[in-house]
């Protein structure tokens, strides 16, 4: 799913259903570098939502630098 924040579009990774689960990669990473750990915890009975930040992965805009 993208959704638009501040102008930018932000990539957001939607699988699975029940208690939410919030992954984040690191810099210079994006939200594939979850891709096996989510598999999991979909398997597990969780939803997670894993974004690409600001200029990585599938998301625009410049990254946040302050």
């Amino acid at each position: 799913m993208d959704v638009s924040i501040e102008g930018a579009r932000m990539h957001v990774v939607v699988a699975g259903t029940g208690s939410p689960v919030l992954l984040v990669h690191g810099f210079p990473f994006s939200s594939a570098m979850w891709e096996p750990v989510a598999r999991r915890l979909v398997e597990g009975g969780h939803k997670v939502l894993i974004p690409d930040l600001r200029g990585f992965g599938k998301s625009t805009g410049a990254p946040v630098t302050s």
